[in-house]
This record gives structure tokens, sequence and C-alpha cells, in this order.
């Protein structure tokens, strides 16, 4: 991973360093993985696009990367 275009370093808050333990303690086990599929009907989705990257470019911990 490049580092020219990083912003901001943040430390591991207490519970994603618990989090981070675990996983690496039992990996595969799938624990703390959860996910949301929404379906939206009628949204526009260009304005849709516009008003993620303005709340994107106001909070750039947003854009947080875990590697």
């Amino acid at each position: 991973m490049s580092t020219k275009n990083v912003e901001d370093v943040y430390p591991l808050s207490p519970i994603q360093e618990g989090m981070l333990f675990h996983a690496l303690y039992a990996p595969g086990t799938g624990i703390y993985v959860s996910q949301v599929a929404c379906v939206f009907e009628g949204l526009q989705a260009a304005s849709f696009i516009e008003a993620w990257q303005q709340v994107v470019d106001r909070h750039p911990a947003l854009l947080t990367v875990f590697v």
C-alpha cells in the first residue's frame, strides 16, 4: 500500500483491538462479520452519488481502510 495518499493514521479502539485479537486467535470463524444489503426503489442514482460524495468530502474518516 502506498503511503503517498495517507491523510491520517488512527489507533485501534479497545473494541477494535479485541476484534483483531479474536480474528487472529480463531481465523475463519466469521465472528464479528456482519453484512447488510438494501434495495432502494425509486432512488435517483445520480442524486444519491452526489449526496454521498458530499458526505465523504466532509468526513474523511469514512474513507478508512484496514490493512
